[in-house]
């Protein structure tokens, strides 16, 4: 199978977990709080999980040697993937009346494509030059699995 097959493999089951959590708590908190703010809680809920399990088991290795920078990344991506989803919520719940939950799978879909294609980018490098604390090319990126998962699993990144 080819790695990045295998990788959206591994990404797609990390996602799924992450999916239940950040869906149960959209429809559960937006009779309470409205369907955007529900939606930035149950995303950040999802988030946190994606982060920590993708870093575990999608990727192979990080090609950014440093933590600080690994982390300010994927909160960057994470903060689009949020945006997408508030505006697609917005304009097929508010502005197309779509109901909220058919809404929430169409803009799963392309939050998920997103969160991938960015994270896989940056974040799955066995093979690519790394990029250290300096922001020079440095050797991380050929770092393997076992060793990933020495440093508690958060090497890589989000859904």
């Amino acid at each position: 199978m080819p790695p990045a097959v295998a990788e959206l493999l591994r990404y797609g089951g990390v996602a799924g977990v992450a999916f239940v959590a950040d869906t149960g708590l959209l429809l559960w908190l937006s009779g309470r709080l409205g369907h955007l703010p529900a939606a930035a809680v149950g995303f950040l809920a999802g988030l946190a999980i994606t982060t920590v399990l993708s870093g575990r088991f999608a990727f192979r290795g990080p090609r950014i040697g440093s933590p600080v920078l690994r982390h300010l990344l994927s909160a960057a991506i994470g903060v689009v993937g949020l945006l997408l989803l508030w505006a697609m919520l917005w304009l097929l719940v508010d502005v197309r009346g779509v109901p909220l939950l058919p809404a929430k799978l169409v803009a799963t879909g392309v939050v998920f494509a997103w969160n991938f294609l960015a994270r896989r980018a940056l974040f799955a490098g066995a093979s690519a030059a790394s990029i250290d604390d300096d922001g020079t090319a440095g050797a991380a990126g050929g770092r393997d699995r076992d060793s990933d998962r020495r440093d508690g699993g958060l090497t890589s990144s989000v859904v």
